[in-house]
């Protein structure tokens, strides 16, 4: 079950790659324009955190059904909890990132060993009583309160703001979780309601005119600078 989230988890490394040195050059020069580019990049982070996170919500039986069959469907819980934190984690590749720019890698050292005593102590904690499902809860407020306090100094840093841009795609993902359960109701295929529950996000999306897509193009374009 784990390893189809650790799976995601790499998407965000793969769009934050070209971050780094664009933050490097801005840093302390045009604080301005790194904290427009940061916005941006967590935008569209967000932008494919959301319907991950509530599609591995509404369709956790489904999933954890067709891959790896009826006898790991006591996992779903675990799978859906762990989806969870593809909403808080996706964006810690990139404030790592933007504060790795400043200098401050003292901050990241910080994280590093709060998620890990966290993750630590709740499983202790929480595993005795509940198991798999207790280790799931465990990981995500273990990276939860990490998140938070990366969040709380990257402000510090460059004062940032993202839920004013995110407002769209929340709104995009909750009509695109609605769809995918009714779609699971009326016992459309797993693949086939990903696909086509991905597809109505978007154009949910392009209906009511999400700037991300040129943004996205933006950020693609910083590359060839």
């Amino acid at each position: 079950v784990l390893r189809i989230i650790q799976l995601l988890y790499i998407i965000p490394g793969i769009l934050t790659l070209s971050l780094l040195p664009v933050f490097s050059n801005l840093a302390n020069k045009d604080n301005e324009k790194f904290r427009k580019i940061l916005e941006q990049g967590m935008k569209i982070l967000f932008l494919i955190a959301l319907p991950l996170t509530i599609g591995g919500l509404t369709l956790s039986y489904p999933i954890i059904k067709f891959i790896f069959g009826n006898e790991y469907i006591p996992g779903t819980s675990s799978f859906a909890v762990l989806a969870l934190t593809i909403a808080v984690d996706f964006n810690a590749v990139i404030l790592m990132n933007a504060i790795f720019a400043y200098n401050k890698q003292k901050y990241l050292s910080v994280y590093t060993g709060i998620g890990a005593f966290l993750n630590v102590l709740l499983d202790l904690i929480l595993i005795p009583r509940f198991g798999i499902l207790g280790s799931a809860w465990a990981t995500f407020f273990a990276q939860l309160i990490s998140n938070i306090y990366l969040w709380f100094q990257m402000k510090k840093i460059n004062y940032f703001q993202v839920l004013p841009y995110i407002k769209k795609p929340i709104f995009a993902s909750i009509l695109m979780g609605i769809f995918a359960y009714i779609l699971n109701f009326i016992s459309i295929p797993v693949i086939l309601n990903i696909f086509i529950s991905g597809i109505f996000y978007f154009v949910i999306l392009y209906k009511i005119k999400e700037p991300a897509f040129q943004e996205i193009k933006n950020i693609i374009s910083l590359n060839f600078k």
